[in-house]
C-alpha cells in the first residue's frame, strides 16, 4: 500500500491557500514502502468559499486539456436514490488515461443530497496521477 502525505501553503502566510489552475486544492503525495513518491492526488478544497467551491467540477476539463483531450476513457454515473441535480445539472464522471509513464484519473461530482439547502451540495474533483507500469505507457506527452 501507499502512504499519504498532505501538503500545501500555510494558511497563516497564504490567504488563498494552495491553488492549481485557479482552484483551491488539497495536495497529497503518495509514497511507497521505499519512501519514493509514486503519485499525487489533487482534491478540490471542500472548505473553500462558496463562490469557488461551486466551480470545483470545472477543474476536470482543465486537467484533460493540460494532458491532451485525446485518449481519455470516461464513464458517466447516474444519480443515486436521494441525490438530485444542482441547478438542473448533475455530474458523476470518472475518466482515465495512461501516457508518458503516468496513469491519470479524474473523478468529478456535482449533485445535492435530497433535502439539502441550496448552499449545501457535493461539488468536487479529484485528480490522481500515478507512475504507470512500463508496459502500459503510451502516448508522447
Amino acid at each position: 500500500g501507499l502512504h499519504a502525505l498532505h501538503f500545501g501553503f500555510d494558511p497563516a502566510t497564504s490567504k488563498d491557500g494552495t491553488i492549481v489552475a485557479g482552484h483551491p486544492v488539497v495536495l497529497t503525495a503518495l509514497i511507497d514502502k521505499d519512501g519514493i513518491v509514486t503519485g499525487l492526488k489533487i482534491d478540490t478544497d471542500p472548505k473553500t468559499r462558496l463562490y469557488l467551491r461551486k466551480k470545483a467540477f470545472l477543474f476536470g476539463p482543465q486537467v484533460k486539456a493540460r494532458y491532451g483531450s485525446d485518449g481519455w476513457t470516461c464513464t458517466q454515473g447516474e444519480l443515486a436514490s436521494g441525490e438530485e441535480p444542482v441547478g438542473g445539472v448533475h455530474v458523476k464522471e470518472t475518466c482515465t488515461k495512461t501516457m508518458s509513464g503516468r496513469a491519470l484519473k479524474i473523478e468529478r461530482s456535482l449533485f445535492r443530497n435530497a433535502g439539502q439547502d441550496e448552499r449545501n451540495f457535493v461539488d468536487a474533483t479529484r485528480v490522481t496521477i500515478l507512475r504507470a507500469p512500463a508496459s502500459s505507457t503510451t502516448g508522447s506527452n
